[in-house]
């Protein structure tokens, strides 16, 4: 599971301070109160002790929103906008798109793949085979 929710952290920091500050005892505590039968499946307790640093700190098991704008760059104007440009011209490399656009080289690998669904490919230049070819091939 790789997202705890917040009663897995609320029961983990619980269980914690009643063992008398134990990550090793709380850690056991919450695989049996949510029938994890491996306690390697559980949380670990680096995490159990951020979740309690993190509680100690901010009276909060919540996690920290990140700082800085939020990042809002594949919204369904510039989706269109990359779309349309494709569509223009498709052989213009992603570099070139995204200056021409304004906007960030990753956002527009990001949009091609993802909302797009258009994979980068590598061009294959293959050689036609002629009659010949096949009677050279087996006498060599």
């Amino acid at each position: 599971m790789s997202q705890w929710s917040g009663e897995h952290r609320a029961f983990a920091i619980e269980a914690f301070f009643k063992s008398h500050d134990s990550y090793v005892l709380a850690r056991r505590q919450f695989c049996s109160h949510f029938n994890i039968r491996r306690i390697s499946d559980g949380p670990s307790v680096n995490l159990i002790c951020s979740w309690v640093e993190r509680f100690r700190a901010t009276a909060s098991a919540r996690n920290t929103s990140r700082p800085g704008p939020s990042r809002s760059s594949r919204t369904p104007e510039n989706i269109a906008l990359v779309e349309r440009t494709l569509r223009e011209n498709a052989r213009l490399s992603i570099r070139k798109r995204a200056a021409s656009l304004g906007l960030p080289r990753a956002i527009v690998h990001e949009i091609l793949k993802k909302d797009i669904k258009f994979h980068p490919f590598k061009i294959q230049i293959i050689q036609e085979l002629k009659e010949n070819d096949c009677v050279t091939q087996f006498f060599l």
